[in-house]
């Protein structure tokens, strides 16, 4: 009986010590390709890496003149950073401050970031620029996006018309000066989207640049003020107060010149 039992318990001491080496060699080996896998991570997305080759991405949603236009100032830019190693041309370069350098040099796309594939190559995403409306001088046109800049020169008239109080040039803000300037500016074409929807079409949205007041003028002829550093659920909620006390009555709204809604919890109509 006792040689059975020390035979048993060397048995088992064995198997447990075959499970610890097999515990011990499985943890080591996931340790092993989770740093593998950190290490490759790591330089795929380094700050500073060498690059052999650069591309517009497929999944970009800008025409393929600018594509074109953009990737042939990127490939310039690279060739000003080329060092040979082993017989190869490199490009050595900050991934931020490229993807700055391009979206300073071509305002009129959206958004620009840059991915990195097969470690040495660079694939541009670049996405198109939403448009609101058409600032006009007597010489040029300006095409104003949905965040309040100018971003292009245009020969043709597109979305709502704008009217400006100060000259706006191309890169600039319609709001000056302001850390909230887009953000304030973006209500604007929320609140054009929301009379629109509700069949009240808009003629042109006039405003200074030094304040926040917005004269949004109608087709029907009626004007309204807004205040577009109120919120917008508050300026819409007053305008809905105003979609049913006047623009669900023909007769009412025939009556009325202008609606001021700056301060919406008290709504001001200026009769005719």
């Amino acid at each position: 009986m006792r040689r059975r039992r020390v035979k048993n318990r060397i048995k088992v001491w064995f198997s447990k010590q075959s499970s610890r080496r097999a515990i011990k060699k499985g943890i080591k080996s996931m340790l092993i390709c989770a740093i593998i896998a950190g290490v490759f991570w790591a330089v795929v997305n380094l700050p500073i890496i060498s690059v052999r080759k650069v591309t517009i991405a497929q999944k970009s949603t800008i025409h393929k003149t600018l594509q074109s236009e953009i990737l042939t100032y990127a490939k310039s830019v690279l060739d000003e950073k080329v060092y040979g190693i082993k017989g190869k041309t490199r490009y050595f370069f900050r991934k931020n401050e490229f993807e700055k350098m391009l979206r300073d040099k071509f305002l009129q796309a959206g958004t620009i970031s840059i991915e990195s594939s097969m470690v040495n190559k660079w694939s541009i995403v670049v996405t198109r620029r939403n448009s609101f409306g058409t600032y006009c001088t007597k010489t040029s046109c300006l095409l104003i996006d949905v965040g309040g800049t100018a971003f292009m020169e245009t020969g043709i008239h597109i979305g709502t018309t704008i009217q400006i109080s100060d000259n706006l040039s191309v890169g600039e803000q319609v709001f000056e000066n302001e850390d909230r300037a887009k953000e304030d500016f973006s209500k604007v074409p929320e609140i054009v989207t929301f009379l629109e929807e509700r069949g009240i079409p808009v003629l042109q949205v006039s405003l200074r640049r030094d304040t926040r007041v917005v004269h949004i003028a109608l087709e029907n002829g009626i004007d309204i003020w807004i205040d577009s550093s109120e919120t917008l659920y508050d300026t819409t909620r007053a305008l809905h107060v105003v979609f049913q006390e006047v623009f669900g009555d023909a007769e009412k709204q025939s009556k009325i010149a202008s609606v001021d809604v700056r301060n919406p919890l008290s709504i001001i109509y200026e009769n005719k």
